[in-house]
C-alpha cells in the first residue's frame, strides 16, 4: 500500500532532491537552495548519525547492531520532525546538532548504515519528514528511492581530486595538493564527505539551480 505522499502530488511538487557520491558538496548547496526557496532542509547524512549516536548512548554493543530489528530502532527515541524552517532531529528530550559530529559518531557511522534494519528504519523517517512538504533532500538515493515523486531532482558531481581537495581541506589541510601524503590518499579520502569550497562557485551554482527549478516547483 503506498504511503499518503506518494498520492500527495501538491507535497511532490514541492520536494527538491539533490543526490550524489561524497563529497561533492551536496550538504552545503542543499542547505543553501533551502535557503533560497524558503523550504526546509534534512540531511539524511545526519539521520544516520542520529541513529548512530542513540546506539551508542544505549550501550547495545556494535557486534550486535547488524541483527537490530525496527521495533528496536524505535525504541532509541530517535525523531525527526519538520520545524519552523528546519528538520529537527531528536534523541528522547534532547535536540541533536554537536552531538553528531563527535569523532566516535564518525567513527561508528559507517558500520551503522550497512545494517538493513537502519535503511528501512531511515527511509520511513525521511518520508515522515517530508509529510508537510516544501523540502530539500540531499543524499545517495533521495531521488530515485526515497521521494521518486519528487518533481525537482538534482545530480550533483566533481572531480575525485578536487572532492578529495574539498575533505581535505574540510579537515585543516592548507594545501591538499601539496599534502605530504600524496595523491593516493587524496583519492581515498573522497570517498568521505565533505563540504563545498569556493563561496563565489557555490552562489553561482545556488543561483542556477534555483532559477532552474522555479521552473518545475513554481510553475
Amino acid at each position: 500500500m503506498k504511503d499518503e505522499l506518494h498520492r500527495d502530488t501538491d507535497a511532490g511538487r514541492t520536494l527538491v532532491t539533490l543526490d550524489g557520491p561524497a563529497g561533492v558538496g551536496k550538504s552545503t548547496t542543499a542547505r543553501a537552495v533551502a535557503g533560497a526557496l524558503g523550504y526546509r532542509y534534512l540531511d539524511s547524512g545526519a539521520l544516520y548519525r542520529a541513529v548512530t549516536f542513540a546506539l551508542l548512548q544505549s550501550g547495545v554493543p556494535d557486534a550486535e547492531w547488524e541483527g537490530l530489528t525496527a521495533a528496536e530502532l524505535d525504541g532509541l527515541g530517535v525523531e525527526v520532525r519538520p520545524r519552523g524552517p528546519s528538520v529537527e532531529i531528536r534523541c528522547g528530550d534532547c535536540v541533536l546538532e554537536e552531538e553528531l559530529r563527535t569523532e566516535e559518531v564518525t567513527r561508528h557511522v559507517p558500520t551503522v548504515a550497512q545494517v538493513p534494519a537502519v535503511r528501512s528504519w531511515l527511509y520511513r523517517a525521511q518520508r515522515s519528514a517530508a509529510s508537510e512538504g516544501r523540502l530539500v533532500a540531499d543524499g545517495r538515493d533521495m531521488g530515485t528511492v526515497v521521494f521518486p515523486e519528487a518533481r525537482a531532482k538534482v545530480f550533483l558531481t566533481a572531480d575525485v581530486t578536487e572532492r578529495a581537495r574539498r575533505r581535505l581541506g574540510d579537515r585543516g589541510v592548507q594545501d591538499p595538493v601539496q599534502d605530504p601524503l600524496g595523491p593516493e590518499p587524496l583519492v581515498g579520502a573522497a570517498q568521505v564527505g565533505s563540504q563545498f569550497g569556493g563561496q563565489a562557485a557555490l552562489r553561482q551554482l545556488v543561483a542556477n539551480l534555483v532559477a532552474q527549478l522555479a521552473l518545475v516547483v513554481f510553475e
